[in-house]
């Protein structure tokens, strides 16, 4: 097949408004780690807000990476399928990885709290796009039965590869 292949990543922005086990695992765990790597960049508990704390401290930046070894285990939990991006079958979509990203935080307000969670799945065959649907394949060597996915605003095409084309 002379088809593109693509890598969609899927953000899925999670608060204290959520309130699927999932995400508020997620929250509950990331806000434990949050508050306890955050004192080695506010001692005195002078910046209450993640946001403010980077600001003053541009080393507070890790803490995206830092807070995110203790979700790795919850994230290990969903056997490399994407919860909330199905199919039009209502199939999860598989990932290979994973970005975490704490969006914003509060050493005393619980709520304030909020992290993304970022898939990216494996490389896609793109067969046709129409709409608002991608028509796709999981098998980029053989092709393999297609399934559609609905676009929308959390999801983002970020590789787009043309096949090499063989000399004749």
């Amino acid at each position: 097949m002379n088809r593109p292949t693509i890598v969609i990543a899927f953000r899925q922005l999670i608060n204290a408004q959520r309130t699927a086990a999932f995400e508020q695992t997620m929250l509950r765990l990331s806000y434990q780690e949050f508050l306890l790597k955050s004192q080695a960049y506010n001692p005195e508990g002078r910046y209450d807000r993640f946001t403010a704390l980077v600001k003053a401290d541009g080393r507070a930046n890790s803490l995206h990476y830092k807070t995110s070894f203790a979700v790795i285990p919850l994230i290990e939990q969903l056997n490399g399928r994407i919860p909330l991006l199905k199919d039009t079958f209502e199939k999860p979509l598989p990932f290979e990885r994973t970005a975490f990203e704490l969006v914003e935080s509060s050493i005393s307000d619980f709520s304030l709290h909020a992290v993304a969670l970022t898939y990216y799945t494996p490389p896609l065959l793109l067969l046709e796009s129409f709409g608002g649907f991608l028509l796709l394949s999981a098998d980029v060597e053989q092709g393999s039965e297609p399934f559609m996915l609905q676009v929308n605003p959390n999801l983002s095409i970020t590789s787009y590869q043309l096949p090499v084309m063989a000399e004749v």
